[in-house]
């Protein structure tokens, strides 16, 4: 709508644990929407359209639970079949920023409509968005505050939609050219422009994709704490020989990588790596996709990287409690919130960097609880006897 002991203790557990540029190769297509029917609200309750909106309100309108249905259809997507999506997402353009101080920036999810040519939006007929079909790939965000009206930057973008738009394309019936529709629910408040109210700031599809390159990387590009006995894999470009249509570079070293030293011929799009990799270390990856009977082979693959696991990892999440706290500020919880740590893990001989009880005649005991169990790797434990400690 258009409304606008004595005991000093302190210690930590360690657990083992068993445009911008686009990239060269990468081709981006970009559409915005084309008419003042398709964008467009509708009321999830009643399952109402409101068509001629000047602006859409993501995806509550006026007080928190009057959510809606926000429709976007992109036409003319000049996407081939197959083509490997490497990142999508949709732009808005801020329209207003009186939301009510109640109703604030939520979480917003997108599906796509799974069909081959999405068909027009009716203005008409009740709960024409949330009946149509939708990808069982969805993406998820949190907008902040929109605070500053006509801004169309990072902040007004969905997260990566790519695994939608790649469900689509991939259908059966695809062609370029196709139309496609892309469903926002959710909760909160963003208000955007609508095609009705300023046709050059309505949503844009933004979408890179390749056909010739190997992309969805497994681990994906810059993952951490990967199993030391992973499994390499990739989507492979269309072009790729069915035979030997793969070369996989693996090395430590950057440069290697990027050199193209050390190919492993494969047929399959995945690579078993030979043995187990070390513990917290970063290695490097490429794919090039071959074909010898084609003119632009080879395909240069992106140099990608992952991280393998640590040995061990301090635990989180814990709950200190105690039989008693002998003077405020030394209390259980220094004993796991790295009071009198410094970077060398050496304790300071402060008493209030550490927990402190009462005389206790039975004994004082401090008790930890746990997220969920772990197997333990280390346990250190600082411990300083004071003058006031009975001996």
């Amino acid at each position: 709508m258009s409304q606008k002991l004595l005991y000093l203790i302190s210690f930590v557990l360690v657990l083992a644990l068993v445009s911008t540029n686009v990239a060269l190769g990468q081709v981006v297509w970009e559409g915005r929407i084309s008419s003042a029917d398709d964008d467009m609200e509708q009321y999830a309750a009643s399952g109402a359209m409101d068509p001629g909106s000047s602006d859409l309100e993501i995806t509550e309108e006026g007080s928190p639970g009057s959510n809606q249905f926000i429709g976007l259809r992109f036409n003319g997507v000049v996407v081939p079949q197959g083509a490997i999506i490497t990142n999508a997402y949709v732009q808005f353009h801020v329209d207003e920023t009186d939301i009510p101080g109640d109703n604030r920036p939520g979480t917003k999810f997108l599906r796509g409509e799974a069909v081959d040519n999405a068909a027009p939006i009716s203005t008409t007929a009740p709960f024409n968005l949330s009946s149509r079909p939708t990808t069982s790939a969805e993406a998820s965000w949190d907008w902040p505050f929109w605070t500053t009206a006509d801004e169309e930057g990072p902040d007004q973008r969905t997260s990566d939609i790519s695994a939608v738009i790649q469900e689509i394309t991939d259908r059966p019936g695809w062609s370029p050219g196709n139309s496609l529709v892309l469903i926002i629910t959710g909760s909160g408040e963003n208000t955007a422009e609508a095609f009705e109210g300023e046709a050059d700031a309505a949503a844009l599809l933004h979408i890179e994709y390749t056909l010739g390159k190997a992309a969805r990387p497994s681990p994906a590009d810059g993952a951490i704490d990967v199993s030391r006995d992973v499994v390499l894999s990739w989507r492979p470009g269309v072009f790729a020989a069915p035979i030997n249509g793969h070369k996989v570079y693996f090395s430590e070293n950057f440069n290697d990588v990027n050199d193209g030293i050390g190919a492993i011929t494969q047929s399959a799009d995945s690579y078993a790596l030979p043995q187990r990799l070390d513990f917290g270390t970063t290695y490097y990856w490429r794919v090039d996709e071959v074909n010898n009977v084609n003119p632009d082979s080879p395909w240069i693959g992106n140099v990608w990287s992952f991280t393998t696991e640590l040995l061990a990892y301090p635990v989180e999440n814990i709950t200190a409690t105690a039989s008693s706290t002998s003077q405020e500020g030394m209390d259980p919880e220094n004993t796991i919130n790295g009071s009198g740590l410094d970077a060398n893990d050496l304790h300071s001989m402060e008493a209030t960097d550490m927990w402190l009880s009462s005389d206790e005649p039975n004994g004082a005991w401090i008790e930890y609880e746990l997220d969920k169990v772990h197997k333990l790797h280390e346990m250190w434990v600082w411990n300083s006897n004071q003058v006031m400690e009975p001996m």
